[in-house]
């Protein structure tokens, strides 16, 4: 059996003539595909509702309904899907109006049995590209939107300028450290980058106040993560990372905000993202204070385990992300 990502790879066989319809259906069976034979467009529309196909081979002269009218449903209900049009009548015409009604590929009765696994494997492959095309596409626009959205609030706050890209890439080392997934770790570099959104929204002089805030400015300040987990809900292909940024400062016993959640409830990429967070802001200089040594940011952070942050986590910092660090990551250069 043909498979592909771990599915048998399923073909649609539209041809009224059974006489062509039936020894290509066996033929394709032969060679490992599930094969599904309709004699007319509708039949084929019945079948294309109920499975999910790999590729169409379509004839364009039939009673009632034409293979021109299979074209058109394929190409506005299903798009991706490509359909080889079988044919006997290859005028310039026909196959003009085929292919702008997405044909994307031909085969010219009669045909040899020979051809069918390279004539398939062609159209599955440019699906393929053109399906990587477009996530790369789409993954492009994903991260132009959030740099803008990064460049935005560090225009506000000079003292975070750079802050978003180190706990991204800081966040990136630590979930690649644990083993977690491609995706986990593609949803950690965009929440890292983003986490701090939600500053956007609150005013400039508790941001820049060189002094620690006083309990009013502090709640303000608490708003950031849901304010930010707002802003970044509102792009579709965001919305899981906005999970991500509205957990960044709930604490391991329940007293971080903005929902006083605690331990296991807390999403564990946002526990990720907090001792992330924890660790740049420290060695960072802020408005109020120089910078700390890696030393002393460790020693910190070390003796919030438990209470702000998972203690197994503040172990696989200290023992494996910080120690793995290269002298020249930004971790390890002198602050101030």
């Amino acid at each position: 059996m043909v498979m592909t990502d771990g599915q048998p790879v399923r073909i649609l066989v539209v041809d009224d003539e059974e006489i062509v319809r039936e020894p290509l259906v066996e033929a394709l069976g032969w060679l490992g595909y599930t094969v599904d034979g309709a004699a007319s467009v509708e039949e084929a529309q019945g079948l294309l509702a109920r499975y999910a196909y790999a590729l169409v081979f379509c004839d364009l002269v039939m009673p009632h309904a034409s293979g021109f009218t299979l074209l058109e449903v394929v190409c506005r209900q299903y798009p991706d899907l490509p359909v080889v049009v079988l044919t006997g009548h290859a005028t310039v015409e026909i196959t003009q109006q085929a292919i702008q009604l997405g044909a994307q590929d031909f085969i010219i009765k009669p045909f040899s049995v020979r051809e069918l696994p390279f004539i398939i494997e062609r159209n599955m492959e440019r699906v393929r590209l053109e399906t990587q095309l477009r996530e790369q596409r789409s993954v492009h626009l994903l991260f132009q939107t959030v740099e803008a959205l990064v460049a935005a609030i560090e225009a506000k706050d000079r003292y975070t300028a750079g802050h978003s890209r180190k706990v991204s890439e800081l966040a990136v080392r630590f979930a690649s450290v644990m083993g977690l997934s491609e995706t986990e770790i593609f949803a950690v570099r965009l929440a890292g980058m983003m986490h701090d959104v939600g500053k956007i929204g609150i005013p400039e002089h508790i941001l820049m106040k060189p002094s620690k805030l006083n309990a009013a400015e502090w709640e303000v300040m608490r708003r950031h993560p849901s304010i930010g987990a707002d802003i970044v809900g509102q792009i579709a292909d965001l919305r899981y990372v906005a999970k991500i940024v509205r957990a960044h400062h709930e604490r391991w016993d329940g007293s971080g905000y903005p929902d006083g959640l605690k331990e296991d409830a807390i999403p564990f990429l946002s526990r990720i993202m907090y001792i992330c967070d924890a660790y740049d802001a420290l060695r960072s200089d802020r408005a109020y204070r120089a910078g700390m040594s890696v030393d002393h940011t460790l020693a910190i952070i070390h003796s919030l385990a438990g209470t702000h942050f998972e203690a197994d986590l503040v172990q696989v910092l200290e023992c494996a992300v910080i120690p793995a660090l290269a002298p020249d990551d930004y971790a390890l250069q002198p602050v101030g």
